[in-house]
């Protein structure tokens, strides 16, 4: 009988001394380090992150969820199959493939976003993160519950998470935590740029394209007016709409695209659309908002001599009664 007692209190023991399940907050250390973003001396102070402060643990996350299609609800379509690294983290296809087929546009490259408050071609979202969950659930099919049954089946992603936000994946955690890693996409090393903040933004620059700039940022070719100009937008967008004379229609409502017309619900602005930064031009084709410039010599062709004209065309493009500026080749 004593014999059986020593045994029982001995299981007892065991039992209470078993350890004790391991919780995320047991098994993972929240970071928070903090990430100061490299704001290039010729360009403007970013947009501030509201209550997504920049980190280098949300940063890491985000990268991984950009790449991995495990944010998609058939985990097929990764946000890096229509924003390319190669392509400034654009297209090369006129139209992206989503998993409902072509996308209705042409994808943006997602440089220098954190430099501006306005997103997609159409303006619709006015945050980063707005405009992440937009893409995600949009082009993607993303389901939080679905994404948050994969991340608990893995310790990696369970860890970064933790790491990144000090719990479990919350529904806003994924767009916060991509939305961070695209703020770290900044352009500036272009030979103007290496020259400007030397004082002098011809220095880097061959005689073509010095003459280039003196056209682009005089009346002779008119596009600093939207491109931004060489001395205060260094963006090289204005990061606002404009009608650029692609179609021609004999009232506003007749667009097929109304563009930011359709958020704004004015008439005035329908066949407006997001200006595109002109930085990395060489890896950025197709053109325009719907793709319909292949290459650069189409784009130039179209400000040269296929300006239309319409309703809503920019006050900007002034020599569109004689369908361009008319440079010489």
């Amino acid at each position: 009988m004593k014999t059986h007692f020593i045994l029982f209190s001995l299981a007892v023991f065991l039992i209470q001394c078993k350890e004790e399940p391991i919780t995320p907050s047991s098994k993972y250390t929240y970071k928070q380090t903090f990430y100061t973003l490299e704001v290039p001396s010729n360009f403007p102070q970013p947009v501030s992150a509201g209550s997504n402060p920049l980190t280098t643990e949300k940063i890491a996350l985000g990268r991984m969820l950009f790449y991995d299609p495990i944010v998609s609800s058939d985990s097929s379509l990764a946000c890096a199959r229509c924003h390319d690294q190669k392509y400034a983290f654009s297209d090369d296809r006129k139209l992206s493939i989503n998993l409902d087929g072509p996308t209705k546009r042409n994808s943006m490259p997602l440089f220098n976003l954190a430099f501006t408050n306005r997103f997609f071609w159409d303006g619709r979202k006015m945050s980063l993160e707005d405009a992440v969950q937009d893409a995600l659930m949009g082009e993607q099919h993303y389901n939080y519950e679905t994404l948050k049954a994969r991340i608990a089946k893995d310790t990696n992603y369970q860890r970064m998470v933790y790491e990144a936000f000090g719990s479990e994946i919350k529904e806003e955690h994924p767009q916060m935590a991509i939305a961070s890693f695209i703020r770290t996409m900044v352009s500036s090393k272009s030979p103007f740029d290496l020259g400007k903040r030397e004082g002098n933004y011809e220095k880097y620059l061959g005689p073509s394209a010095k003459r280039g700039a003196n056209i682009f940022s005089t009346e002779l070719g008119d596009c600093f007016h939207c491109h931004g100009d060489i001395v205060s937008n260094n963006l090289f967008t204005d990061n606002d709409f404009h009608n650029n004379g692609l179609d021609t229609v004999a009232d506003a409502r007749d667009f097929k695209d109304f563009g930011h017309g359709k958020v704004t619900g004015a008439i005035s602005d329908n066949g407006k659309f997001r200006t595109p930064s002109i930085r990395n031009i060489a890896y950025t084709a197709p053109f325009f908002h719907d793709g319909r410039a292949l290459d650069i010599d189409a784009v130039m062709k179209h400000y040269n001599e296929e300006v239309l004209n319409s309703p809503t065309i920019d006050a900007n493009m002034k020599k569109k009664d004689v369908k361009g500026v008319h440079l010489t080749a």
